[in-house]
């Protein structure tokens, strides 16, 4: 180990020596390992898959689906009214399902089911894949949100407009005024996950819209949910048998961060009876995967032999098309069964560490869904070339948003205080931000590099005092005392080590030095010191070695590379040996 010295005086010469030392410390040996807790959230920018559709011309895209379905936990059946033309191709009808995002999506099952209905009236599904129908939704005679706010104007009109609902808002819509003894089908159309610029805080939990109805203590009950999609749809829900104690109906909103909002731009009921549909289960008579193959038995039943796309691959689907009724329309209800994931490969969150010239990728992980906590072993590099322990931690989702609650560092297995935290996309200071799990977070903004730059405290084990004092008997050495004192400069406690002492011709620590004896030191606590008080041994000199001349003592602290310091280049100290007495 090459080591840098510092020495001072002028000294003497040496041939004998024996230990003897007094300290009053408790002794505490911990494992060498370097370990990266990193606390964090991120969200995709688009949900995946996405349904595309043969439109007589090429393949459009039309929506998402099972859009909150982040991580296999998440898995549901998603019924899915195609807003886009679906037309005939050679007899058949032909859809793409395809990963567009940097995510990886497993999908169980894909259905498609056509919807015969008169040209006069439209229909609409829900959650659980039922078809109701409709003719001229009415407006509520008021609509209010959580504060009372007036939002009639901007619900009652399917103009792309609307109104933005946060996590936790709600609207009291009040249909009062209209008669449901025939029907009463809700009529809803809205597209989610948007921001203004800034998306905010990460909030656990789920991105949904519950509809809801009062029963008869006046408690909301919620009898549908509507998933969010990336793109406007038109979903129904039949509340005639909910509506019996009051005839309000509360959509309330939850959100997946604190300024991200869906917005809702229509709300109706309409209170004409159901009328006759005509829906068929369509034929899957071909499924090619792009890069698989025919996966066509994997997608007939939700059986967990998941299909796996992957970021640029698709699914090319053909179904039956079976005769049309002449006088009717025809609407599709596409049904998909499935969760996805950010993809591995890609990664979200990279950990960095300087190797002297530039900053080198070590780790990388994804954080999908809800805030998770992972660890990451750099014991490999740090300390790094500058002898710190300094990470830089890049999150590569600029489009979407994403959150860091808590980065803390092991070394040898002691928490190591952080001195420093730094969002380098503004220059902020941010480690009350990080120092602790406490759901106070560093949010990142959509515009910038999203790096944070931390370092931590470390040990730092130097021998602050030396001194050295031989008395030689014609040309031998017959008694050297040492006093020694082991300063941990650093910031955190260092663990139990060792201090070896030499005989060196000069200040630097090399091969040719004569090893005196050593020391086992207690572990020091940061700023705190451990004194050799006194050090006596007998030593002989190699045959033909002289003790005349010029002679320095060696104190090496961390001799045994024990520690993990902040520095490992400032363990030795060179002090002259002097002879008070002697006889030459």
């Amino acid at each position: 180990m090459g080591r840098t010295i510092r020495a001072t005086g002028e000294t003497v010469a040496i041939t004998i020596i024996a230990i003897c030392i007094s300290v009053f410390m408790s002794v505490s040996q911990a494992a060498a390992a370097t370990t990266l807790t990193l606390e964090a959230y991120e969200q995709a920018g688009g949900s995946c898959p996405w349904v595309y559709v043969w439109d007589g011309e090429e393949f459009a895209q039309d929506n998402d689906v099972y859009s909150t379905a982040r991580g296999a936990g998440s898995e549901y059946r998603d019924y899915y009214l195609l807003s886009k033309p679906l037309m005939p191709v050679n007899g058949g009808y032909s859809l793409e399902l395809r990963e567009t995002e940097k995510e990886i999506s497993y999908t169980d099952l894909i259905e498609l089911y056509s919807i015969d209905h008169a040209a006069d009236v439209k229909i609409g599904t829900d959650d659980n894949g039922s078809v109701w129908t409709y003719r001229d939704p009415s407006a509520p005679v008021s609509a209010v949100d959580q504060n009372g706010g007036d939002v009639l104007s901007q619900i009652t009109t399917a103009d792309d407009a609307g109104v933005k609902g946060y996590h936790n808002n709600y609207f009291i819509l009040d249909f009062s005024n209209l008669d449901t003894t025939n029907g009463a089908t809700l009529v809803f159309r809205s597209k989610g996950f948007l921001d203004d610029g800034d998306p905010g805080a990460v909030i656990p939990g789920k991105p949904y819209i519950y509809i809801q109805t009062q029963d008869s203590n006046g408690e909301w009950v919620t009898r549908n949910i509507y998933y969010p999609r990336f793109e406007w749809a038109l979903t129904a829900y039949n509340l005639k048998d909910y509506l019996t104690y009051s005839r309000k109906v509360r959509i309330y909103i939850t959100s997946c961060n604190e300024r991200k909002y869906h917005l809702i731009d229509y709300i109706g009921l309409d209170t004409s009876p159901q009328e006759p549909v005509t829906v068929d289960r369509l034929n899957l008579t071909s499924a090619i995967h792009s890069a698989n193959g025919v996966v066509l038995s994997q997608l007939q039943s939700a059986d967990n032999n998941y299909v796996v796309t992957r970021p640029g691959e698709r699914i090319s689907l053909v179904f039956d098309m079976p005769g049309t009724t002449e006088g009717l329309v025809r609407d599709f209800m596409f049904v998909s069964e499935g969760y996805y994931e950010i993809s591995q490969q890609i990664g979200t969150y990279y950990i960095y560490t300087w190797d002297g010239v530039d900053w080198q990728q070590r780790a990388f992980d994804s954080f999908a869904g809800s805030e998770q906590t992972k660890q990451f072993d750099l014991s490999s590099w740090l300390p790094d070339a500058d002898g710190e322990y300094k990470v830089r931690i890049f999150q590569s989702y600029s489009f979407s948003s994403a959150s860091v609650d808590y980065v803390g560092l092991d070394i040898d297995g002691v928490f190591s205080p952080m001195v420093s935290a730094t969002n380098l996309q503004d220059s902020s200071d941010v480690i009350n931000e990080l120092i602790a799990s406490d759901d106070v977070r560093v949010n990142f903004s959509e515009s910038g590099g999203r790096w944070l730059e931390i370092q931590w405290a470390a040990p730092d084990l130097v021998v602050s005092y030396l001194s050295g004092s031989a008395a030689s008997y014609y040309g031998s050495i017959t008694r050297v005392n040492v006093h020694c004192s082991i300063m941990n400069q650093g910031d955190r406690s260092a663990a139990a080590s060792r201090v070896n002492f030499y005989l060196s011709r000069d200040t630097t620590f090399s091969g040719d030095d004569k090893y005196l004896g050593g020391v086992d030191a207690p572990a020091i606590a940061g700023g705190s010191e451990f004194q050799v008080q006194y050090l006596r041994t007998t030593y002989n000199l190699p045959p033909g070695t002289s003790a005349n001349g010029i002679w320095y003592i060696l104190g090496v602290a961390d001799a045994n590379n024990a520690v993990s310091e902040l520095s490992e280049t400032n363990n030795v100290r060179a002090e002259l040996l002097s002879f008070p007495t002697s006889r030459r």
